[in-house]
């Protein structure tokens, strides 16, 4: 089973490559779920790491939080 090594900070873990990919499979999906519901897009630019995607994530969260807030109170 081949492993990939993760250094973060001071420690250093190994992952099995499965479960790596599930992890970016499973923010692939989310990042997609997100920009769907959030009515985003995709556009021509796109996030391609998973800390890029994670990323967009918050971001299209936080707007669609400030949005929905704004119409709440402001209304």
């Amino acid at each position: 089973m081949e492993k990939i090594s993760i250094v973060a900070g001071n420690t250093s873990a190994a992952i099995p490559k499965e479960v790596s990919y599930l992890y970016d499979t499973y923010v692939t999906s989310l990042y997609w779920a997100t920009a769907t519901a959030t009515s985003t897009g995709y556009g021509d630019i796109t996030a391609q790491t998973v800390f890029e995607k994670m990323l967009s994530i918050l971001a299209m969260m936080v707007g669609r939080c400030h949005v929905f807030l704004d119409m709440l109170f402001y209304c």
